[in-house]
């Protein structure tokens, strides 16, 4: 008997099967969890260009499509991308706008990222500034948690020490062209075209993804819905596993 799948995209330089055990509750319920892996050269293009890919090179239908933050913003695009469309879209953590000023990058990195010309070799400059010192990492991880110590617990530790070694040991250049990307989407055009049931969850104390953003998107999909985990930060299911879980769960078994 064949499962239904479900496509999991996780986020900016995050390994493509660090999901805390999501994944594996996932498939628990009855699912067949497919982690996405884009290739660099795709990655590098950031959340439209990863959509494209995994639109291209899916085979057969798909369930459901599950994204934490940069594949949070890949979901719904990959959503309005595939025919037949998913019955079911998760959005963890989603930036639907733009990214305000309270963010893990420096302001002068910010700003640069929307630069034309020179501004990709500034912004690369100001990344690079971060991404090779692991202790500023682990500081951005802090201040994006919804406390500073849940990232000293599993499952929220083993997921920063996982992807702050990619970043440290990846390319630079893909980084920093995917973050542009990132940074400078804008999905609240597309939310009345997002087809299939979709839950946005959204970290109560998010300063990357505040809530309030999230439950303006859900109310603009057609079926949309926004849940929102309490005490939780930029991480919702990493500092509370079981209950992200189970709301994940019920989602896609709708």
């Amino acid at each position: 008997m064949n499962r239904p799948r479900v496509v999991m995209v996780n986020g900016w330089r995050c390994p493509p099967g660090c999901w805390g055990g999501l994944d594996d509750a996932v498939r628990a319920a009855g699912f067949a969890a497919e982690i996405a892996d884009p290739p660099e050269e795709v990655l590098r293009g950031g959340p439209r260009d990863i959509a494209a890919w995994l639109a291209v090179t899916a085979t057969g239908p798909v369930h459901g499509v599950v994204g934490y933050s940069l594949g949070a913003q890949v979901a719904p695009l990959l959503a309005r991308a595939m025919h037949p469309a998913p019955q079911r879209v998760v959005m963890l953590a989603p930036p639907v706008a733009p990214l305000a000023p309270r963010t893990w990058l420096p302001r002068d990195a910010r700003q640069l990222a929307g630069v034309p010309g020179l501004g990709g070799a500034l912004f690369l400059a100001a990344l690079a500034a971060v991404a090779r010192r692991p202790a500023r990492l682990e500081g951005a991880y802090r201040r994006a948690a919804g406390t500073p110590d849940a990232v000293d617990r599993e499952p929220l530790a083993g997921f920063v020490a996982a992807t702050t070694r990619t970043i440290t040991t990846s390319s630079l250049r893909v980084a920093a062209a995917s973050l542009a990307a990132t940074l400078r989407l804008d999905l609240r055009p597309c939310a009345p075209t997002v087809p299939g049931a979709v839950l946005v969850c959204c970290g109560e104390h998010d300063p990357l993804a505040p809530p309030a953003a999230g439950r303006d998107f859900a109310a603009a999909v057609p079926d949309g819905r926004c849940a929102e985990v309490p005490g939780a930060g930029h991480f919702p299911h990493l500092e509370d596993p079981a209950g992200v879980a189970a709301l994940v769960v019920g989602h896609l078994r709708g």
